[in-house]
């Protein structure tokens, strides 16, 4: 995927962005000048207002995204998975080699909505899902391409996909599926609620006309969104205030109202150390600058050890008091990396083995067989035929590869002797004998 980054072009400034990866992203100009900067390519986040709206049209495109990030995550909902993640993924859990086709009907089914939850657990269910059925499914859900450790978990196989298989499912990477175009639908309406809800946060809190209608209109706001940022707000709101009773209440209740995560709790408990240090400073009066030697070494330790909100705000306040030697590092593309990912990707497209055949698998079957074949390069008009003892041909593929391995579905065959052959230009190159059982 490639993305074309816009920049614009100042006289006195080079706006040109001097580290970016150039295998995935197009630098390219914009003649129009800063002064004339418009809405659309540099919309402002500064005035609460926007576009000179008043604080019902910022609600009101508040509410309208978050309507359509709930239309479309119900409908993503509904699609991942066949609307039940669990329920597919102990279905490939408890599938037998027996049930390999009915599995894999549903999964191309389902695709391309497979959750990479349940194809980790189509890669380890070797038994029931072979390679070339391994690797359909993953290609028609090309996101799983862009999940290293599912990538990986397919060397893991005690057959290992091989290579020309897993190129074919690494061209995902470059691929855009249904299912990530509507997660970043989804994403673009979150980030449009999420701008809205600041601009509120902004409005009230610049109410000077009628300041207490703001700090009223603002608390409600917090107390009514679901996230424990919000409330962490709302605590700093209080104290703010001076109405310490209140925000304690609000930071005990954050316990009780959200299912914390490890990380999540370890963050909240460094938040009450530091919320406690805001209300030790306003009992007493104090400011920054006349910190104990206790509360000082509290900073300190939630700026080595700390995480999240409670890290970076002890990690401002020490270094606007000149304690921390932090600086914000610069992070640059690993062009090493990146290039040899790429180079990786293309020997793998390269590597075709120069050999003749057609190997059949399961042979006899009942249900399914898979027929591998391997062609030169040089070769190109390849199909794969099916006839039954007689001669009649019952299927003919077109071979789009010079190797490959194909599925062939023979629950409708009658018990008996059939014959795959491989064609190339019309001429025959080999054939093998498939015995069907009922």
């Amino acid at each position: 995927m490639n993305f074309t980054y816009y920049y614009h072009i100042d006289q006195s400034e080079n706006l040109e962005p001097e580290y970016y990866t150039t295998s995935t992203i197009t630098a390219t100009p914009n003649n129009e000048p800063l002064a004339q900067w418009n809405e659309n390519s540099c919309p402002s986040r500064q005035d609460p207002g926007g576009s000179g709206g008043g604080i019902e049209e910022i609600r009101a495109a508040m509410v309208s995204a978050e309507e359509q990030s709930d239309i479309l995550s119900t409908s993503l909902m509904s699609l991942k998975d066949a609307g039940d993640t669990p329920e597919l993924q102990s279905e490939v859990d408890n599938s037998t080699s027996s049930e390999t086709m009915e599995i894999y009907t549903e999964l191309i089914n389902t695709s391309p909505y497979v959750s990479d939850t349940v194809i980790e657990s189509v890669i380890i269910k070797e038994d029931v899902l072979p390679n070339a059925l391994l690797r359909d499914v993953m290609v028609a859900n090309p996101q799983s391409a862009k999940n290293t450790e599912l990538v990986e978990a397919i060397d893991d196989r005690s057959n290992p996909m091989p290579d020309y298989m897993k190129a074919q499912v690494l061209q995902g990477k470059s691929i855009v599926g249904a299912m990530e175009l509507l997660e970043s639908e989804i994403s673009y309406y979150n980030t449009k609620r999420e701008n809205a809800f600041k601009n509120c946060v902004n409005w009230y809190l610049k109410d000077t006309l009628n300041p207490q209608a703001g700090f009223d209109s603002l608390l409600l706001l917090l107390d009514n969104e679901s996230c424990i940022s919000a409330k962490y707000q709302l605590v700093a709101l209080q104290l703010e205030r001076g109405n310490i009773q209140q925000a304690n209440n609000i930071l005990i209740n954050i316990g009780n109202e959200f299912n914390l995560g490890a990380d999540e709790e370890d963050e909240y408990n460094q938040m009450q150390n530091y919320f406690a240090l805001l209300i030790q400073m306003q009992q007493n009066e104090l400011n920054f600058a006349n910190l104990t030697n206790e509360q000082l070494s509290l900073l300190e330790d939630l700026e080595e050890n700390g995480n999240g909100k409670a890290k970076v705000f002890a990690q401002n306040i020490r270094r606007d008091l000149g304690l921390s030697d932090y600086e914000e590092p610069y992070i640059f593309p690993d062009m090493d990396k990146s290039a040899a990912a790429e180079l990786a990707k293309q020997e793998i497209l390269q590597s075709l083995d120069d050999f003749h055949y057609i190997n059949v698998a399961p042979n006899p079957t009942t249900d399914y067989t898979i027929v591998e074949y391997i062609l030169e390069e040089s070769m190109t008009n390849g199909q794969l035929q099916i006839t039954d003892i007689s001669g009649k041909v019952l299927s003919t593929q077109i071979l789009n590869r010079n190797q490959d391995q194909q599925l062939i579905d023979t629950r409708n065959y009658k018990t008996g002797t059939y014959l795959l052959s491989l064609l190339v230009d019309g001429k025959l190159l080999e054939t093998v004998r498939l015995n069907v059982t009922k």
